[in-house]
């Protein structure tokens, strides 16, 4: 196999790096991203409801509009037969009754009777009334209707925004998801690469065994997955000589609880502060003392994993 290949070469592509860092920032995106889906499902139910109602009241209105012409359409033949039985005089000044009562109540039971005396005054002036009163309730219901029709306008939009808006976030939702999984399955290929090689150079000292350690924390932080096994060749003959709990690459005054642990601040560091792989410009860092035979020498050691 050939071991001679640069350090960049061995570092993860940055698309890969940045489908990293959003699944990181996401957290657990299948899990927020469900929730703002289930969020926006409700907004979804809620203005269908809504609508719904709307039309529901716009059906009740419209059958009592229907119903009401029917009364007025009823009352008209009445009031029509009623006249009919009335002198030429009494069923002129009746009209005159019925005109001005469409903006007056000024026709009152008396005044029916000096048109048309006894009962029959009376039950024009119940049936005009009546139908007056019909024709304001439906000039009401045509009004509310008008508001009812407004309300179904609104619904109907806010319905159509809360769709888009749970559409748009379905698809982000399966967008997530899917950087997830890809990052998910780059990772696993990726250790599943480098783990087995690691721990064949490590295989009989202290750091046996922790080669997916080493793998994960370098795909996850971006670092050339031979740098910190190497280092820790140099420093400590791997992990044999700390002078430091599981410090095994004479970082600072560090100490730890577990190889994996230190692995990953380890390689977290050398992200954060060496660029994540091995230049002379990191070696005069991290070995101020012989930076030249330092950098030699980690090479020299890379190039076996």
């Amino acid at each position: 196999m050939d071991r001679t290949f640069s350090s960049k070469a061995l570092r993860r592509p940055l698309a890969a790096v940045a489908l990293v860092g959003l699944v990181a920032a996401l957290g657990a995106p299948a899990t927020a991203m469900a929730d703002e889906v289930s969020r926006l499902q409700g907004q979804v139910d809620a203005t269908a409801s809504a609508l719904q109602a709307a039309k529901d009241r716009a059906v009740a209105i419209d059958s009592q509009i229907e119903e009401n012409d029917r009364s007025i359409d009823r009352l008209e033949e009445l009031l029509q037969t009623r006249q009919l039985g009335l002198g030429p005089s009494d069923r002129v000044s009746v009209n005159l009754r019925m005109q001005d009562d469409a903006t007056s109540t000024a026709f009152s039971a008396p005044a029916a009777e000096s048109d048309a005396t006894g009962l029959a005054g009376e039950d024009l002036h119940r049936l005009i009334s009546e139908k007056t009163s019909l024709e304001a309730t439906q000039a009401n219901l045509q009004s509310t209707k008008a508001q009812t029709q407004d309300a179904i306008d609104r619904a109907a939009q806010s319905l159509a925004e809360a769709e888009a808006a749970q559409a748009q976030a379905e698809s982000a939702a399966q967008a997530e998801a899917q950087a997830q999984a890809a990052a998910e399955s780059a990772r696993a290929a990726y250790v599943a690469e480098w783990a087995p090689r690691i721990d064949a150079y490590l295989a009989g000292s202290a750091l046996a065994g922790t080669g997916e350690a080493f793998a994960c924390a370098a795909y996850d932080y971006g670092v050339d997955p031979r740098f910190s096994p190497a280092i820790s060749a140099v420093e400590s003959s791997k992990g044999a000589k700390c002078f430091k709990a599981h410090n095994a690459w004479g970082w600072g005054r560090s100490s730890w609880g577990s190889w994996e642990e230190a692995i990953r601040a380890h390689v977290a560091g050398l992200a954060r502060s060496y660029g994540g792989e091995l230049t002379k410009g990191a070696a005069q860092k991290y070995c101020t003392s012989n930076p030249s035979g330092w950098y030699a020498n980690v090479s020299a050691q890379m190039a076996t994993i």
